[in-house]
C-alpha cells in the first residue's frame, strides 16, 4: 500500500488515504520513502485529481513527480507513472548530487581520490533507467 496525504475541500483539512498497487511500484514508493519523499493528493475543482510527491522542507518541497487523472480507475495508472517518474527523478538528482560533490572535494580540497570513475557513473545511470 503506498500512503498519501490527501487534502479535502473546501478547507483543506487532510487525511491519510492508502492505494495498493502491484509490488515492485510499492517497493519504488518505498525507497523514495526512504529519502523523505512524500505522496500527495487532492480533487481539484473540475473533479480530476492531482497526485504529487514531494521531497524536503514542506514550505518549499521539490517537486518529483507531478500526474492529474479522471477520479476514478485512472488514478491507479497514474499512481504507477507518478512513483515511477519521481523514482528516476530521485535517481538523476543522487547522480547531481554525487557529481557536486565530487567537484567540491576535487576543486576546493584537492582530494583526487573522490574523482568518480567511469564506472560508477555508469551503474548510477543504468539504475535510474533500467525501466526504460
Amino acid at each position: 500500500m503506498i500512503e498519501f496525504t490527501q487534502y479535502l475541500r473546501p478547507d483543506g483539512r487532510t487525511r491519510t488515504v492508502t492505494i495498493e498497487r502491484p509490488k515492485d511500484i510499492e517497493d519504488l514508493a518505498e525507497e523514495l520513502r526512504t529519502i523523505g519523499a512524500r505522496f500527495e493528493v487532492e480533487q481539484l475543482p473540475m473533479g480530476d485529481v492531482s497526485l504529487e510527491c514531494l521531497l524536503g522542507d514542506p514550505e518549499e518541497p521539490k517537486v518529483l513527480g507531478h500526474e492529474i487523472a479522471q477520479n476514478g480507475p485512472e488514478i491507479l495508472d497514474a499512481v504507477d507513472k507518478l512513483v515511477i517518474q519521481s523514482n528516476r527523478a530521485a535517481c538523476k538528482r543522487a547522480v547531481v548530487d554525487k557529481a557536486i560533490t565530487w567537484y567540491y572535494e576535487y576543486v576546493y580540497t584537492g582530494y583526487e581520490d573522490y574523482i568518480l570513475g567511469d564506472e560508477e557513473i555508469v551503474d548510477l545511470y543504468k539504475d535510474c533507467h533500467e525501466d526504460e
